[in-house]
C-alpha cells in the first residue's frame, strides 16, 4: 500500500512540474519537489528508497539485494524505468512536454530519456556518497 500512496504523490508533483514555463525558466522548484519525491520512493530492494539505492549503486555496485536477489544498480534502473513509465507514459500525451531526460551519475551511470530535444525546464540535486564525490540526479522536461 505504501508504494501506491507514494505513486499518487509523485503524480501530483509531476502534474505541478508540467506547468507551462516562462521563456526565462530553466530551473523549476516543482521539478525539485518531484526529484525529492522520486528519491523517497520505496523500492523492492530491502525497502530502501531510491536515494539509498543510488548511494549503494555508487559505493557498492556489485551489491545484491537480499529481498529479490537483484544487483542494486539493476534494481535502481528497473525501479526508475517503471516510475517513468507510470508517471510520464500516461501524462506526457496530454501535456505540452514532448520529451524527458533523467540521469544519475553513479559509478554505473543511469540515463533514461525520450525525445531530449528543444527547450527544457529541469532541475538537479546532489546526494553524498562514501567516495567523497556527490551523486547528481538530473531531471529535464523538453518542450516546444
Amino acid at each position: 500500500i505504501g508504494q501506491i500512496w507514494q505513486l499518487y504523490l509523485l503524480q501530483i508533483f509531476f502534474a505541478l512540474a508540467l506547468r507551462k514555463p516562462t521563456a526565462s525558466d530553466k530551473k523549476s522548484a516543482e521539478i525539485d519537489d518531484l526529484i525529492n519525491s522520486v528519491l523517497s520512493y520505496t523500492t523492492d530492494c530491502e525497502n530502501k528508497n531510491i536515494r539509498e539505492l543510488a548511494r549503494d549503486c555508487n559505493n557498492y555496485p556489485y551489491l545484491i539485494c537480499q529481498t529479490n536477489q537483484k544487483n542494486v544498480c539493476e534494481e535502481l534502473n528497473k525501479t526508475l524505468q517503471d516510475l517513468v513509465d507510470k508517471l510520464i507514459g500516461t501524462e506526457i500525451k496530454n501535456a505540452y512536454v514532448n520529451g524527458y531526460s533523467l540521469s544519475i551519475n553513479t559509478t554505473t551511470p543511469l540515463l533514461l530519456e525520450k525525445n531530449p530535444e528543444g527547450n527544457y525546464i529541469g532541475s538537479s540535486t546532489f546526494i553524498p556518497s562514501l567516495t567523497g564525490e556527490e551523486i547528481e540526479i538530473r531531471l529535464r522536461f523538453y518542450y516546444g
